[in-house]
């Protein structure tokens, strides 16, 4: 069997209503080297279904069931582990989410990103956000990539303070860099720890055209993403602060298990855990007072007007 150059894995959970668009918008993609593999957390809804029509019209695509559910993390992990298992000597691989469209021209574009720039272990382009109805919110065009940066310490101190992990964990990697990185690790903010660990590898570049439109969902919250990510056993780490078990993960893999050698020496290993601890401490905290100022400074300071207006009609009505 020929191997593609890209291999497509595609988590699916409960999203039948938007599947066979997400689904039509990848099989009509111009680069056609590929194929893809449709991973199916035990759907409740008919995904099952909706793949299997669309497998019998176009051979690349094929569907398998997890016999239990593994959450979010165990399907993503396990659509990358069936792809090597098919596809072993493939290049790159992406991850698909089950409810957004693609552009025509989006494997095309990255493809060409990674095979021009050896140098690169990650392409991804601008996305646009859509309503549920594929309404566009916003503008899009959001911008960042370590293209031309070849220090690995600058590179690194960028990507951790700039990154939008939830957006290019959907671009297209270098399969040989994914695995070296761990894939996607059993870590809370598990897309933000991969993209700060394979950033050690190499370069990321960013196509600016807005090739991905993102089906917007709900409101992000710590709560939701642990059961979406681990099910419904979450593990007693997961409740450990991101910005304590990233940084200390990180250092246990770079100077306990040597995964970063030998571009990242054990002892560096340290600084770049230590420096990770450090900027995702700040972060979390910025953040914090900012979701404070944004969600309930408004009403500390209708409260206090409330409270000076009263007690200015009580002055009034005593004199």
């Amino acid at each position: 069997m020929n191997s593609p150059v890209v291999t497509v894995g595609i988590p699916l959970y409960n999203h039948a209503d938007w599947l066979g668009e997400t689904l039509e918008s990848l099989l009509t993609q111009t680069f056609s080297d590929c194929r893809f593999i449709a991973v199916d957390d035990c759907s409740t809804d008919d995904s099952r279904q909706v793949v299997e029509s669309y497998v019998a019209i176009d051979g690349r695509l094929s569907y398998e069931c997890n016999s239990r559910r593994l959450g979010m993390i165990g399907n993503w992990r396990r659509c990358f582990e069936v792809a090597r298992e098919r596809y072993p000597n493939a290049r790159y691989f992406a991850w698909a989410s089950d409810h957004d469209l693609y552009h025509p021209r989006a494997l095309e574009e990255l493809v060409g990103q990674l095979d021009n720039h050896p140098e690169a272990v990650l392409a991804y382009s601008s996305h646009l956000k859509i309503s549920e109805t594929g309404e566009p919110r916003g503008q899009g065009g959001w911008k960042f990539d370590t293209a031309g940066i070849t220090s690995r310490n600058k590179r690194f101190v960028e990507t951790t303070w700039r990154m939008s992990a939830g957006n290019m964990i959907y671009g297209l990697f270098r399969s040989d860099a994914l695995l070296k990185a761990g894939v996607f690790r059993k870590i809370l903010l598990p897309d933000r720890f991969l993209i700060a660990e394979i950033s050690l590898q190499g370069e990321f570049r960013q196509v600016r055209e807005l090739l991905w439109y993102r089906r917007h969902e709900g409101v992000f919250s710590l709560g939701r993403q642990r059961q979406s990510l681990f099910g419904l056993k979450q593990p007693w780490w997961a409740r450990i602060p991101w910005w304590i078990s990233q940084p200390k993960a990180l250092g246990w893999n770079l100077c306990v298990r040597g995964t970063g050698r030998p571009k990242v020496s054990r002892l560096y290993g340290f600084f770049y855990a230590y420096e990770y601890f450090f900027v995702s401490t700040i972060l979390h905290f910025a953040r914090g007072i900012r979701r404070f100022q944004k969600r309930h400074l408004p009403r500390y300071i209708d409260r206090a007007k409330e409270f000076f207006s009263g007690r200015s009609r009580d002055t009034a009505a005593g004199d």
